[in-house]
């Protein structure tokens, strides 16, 4: 994720600011369910984690299933180029761990498009048959809308998105301000039933928000290659989402981005989060990653 990535992070603060009175309204009457957390990375074939997050000697063929060990989450990015095979699909299936999810993003050829409602020739069908094939191993698809998508296109967008179908719930990522900042936007993700992705980026702090419009939070997060700063971010994450889930958040999302090459970082924000998380909610179906360069350690942190 090269959005909102700075060269230099020395001596800048962050700050998540405060969640909407209405937000936190909304959590308190949302019913109260079994708490979940995901925590992940955008890619599991990155060769430097082996010796690492995956054993010695790991072949690529094993990447997915020794990723589906240490996390119990994956922002497949590689479906924004289009979706794999059936047999594609049944191998990454066969990998996943008890409570595992696949977030599938939205292929480039259904959301940049002179005109979202015209979808032929596109890949939606394809994707809605993946994630239901994938069933219990879905996670929340996630859609990145353009960034000239703006307020002159809003009833096109929420049509389109009205559009899905009505048991997926998804997470959208606006990046346009317009639409952003539109609180009738939030109300029709309210009524809907979908989340507004949150992106902490560095450099792009205008469209970090604290808007919940469902129960289930959403956070891509970019790093800045394990600067101190990545690790206060996080840990104001960790204490707000806590808070968040006591007031009645049901779900949440995190995945960590670095930005090349050493999108392989990724996983120690990960693997920094989630001990946080199992202290907080140790019934959460999370596991210590293991750090296979330390073993003695038995985690990376």
């Amino acid at each position: 994720m090269k959005f909102g990535q700075l060269d230099n992070l020395d001596g800048l603060a962050f700050s998540l600011g405060q969640t909407p009175e209405s937000s936190i309204e909304l959590l308190q009457k949302l019913p109260q369910k079994e708490k979940h957390v995901y925590i992940g990375c955008p890619v599991w074939s990155d060769k430097n984690y082996v010796g690492k997050v995956y054993p010695p000697k790991t072949s690529a063929k094993n990447y997915l299933k020794e990723y589906c060990k240490q996390f119990n989450s994956i922002e497949v990015n590689a479906t924004r180029y289009g979706m794999k095979t059936r047999d594609t699909w049944e191998q990454w299936k066969t990998c996943a761990t008890n409570g595992f999810k696949f977030s599938f993003k939205f292929p480039d050829n259904i959301m940049i498009r002179k005109n979202l409602l015209d979808q032929s020739g596109s890949h939606i069908n394809q994707l809605f048959e993946a994630i239901d094939y994938f069933a219990e191993y879905a996670g929340m698809p996630f859609m990145l809308v353009p960034n000239y998508m703006g307020n002159k296109r809003f009833d096109e967008l929420t049509k389109f998105i009205s559009s899905m179908p009505q048991e997926v719930k998804l997470a959208i990522e606006i990046r346009n301000l317009e639409i952003l900042n539109n609180s009738e936007f939030h109300s029709f993700l309210r009524e809907e039933g979908h989340s507004l992705v949150i992106t902490d980026a560095p450099g792009r702090r205008d469209v970090i928000h604290q808007t919940i419009t469902n129960d289930t939070l959403f956070v891509r997060f970019a790093g800045g290659t394990l600067h101190p700063s990545d690790f206060t971010r996080i840990d104001e994450w960790c204490e707000l989402t806590i808070d968040l889930m006591n007031k009645g958040l049901n779900t949440a999302y995190f995945y960590m981005h670095q930005p090349a090459p050493n999108k392989y970082m990724s996983a120690n924000l990960a693997s920094y989060m989630i001990p946080k998380f199992k202290k907080a909610f140790p019934n959460v179906k999370l596991s210590i990653p293991k750090d296979y360069s330390q073993e003695e350690q038995g985690s990376l942190f």
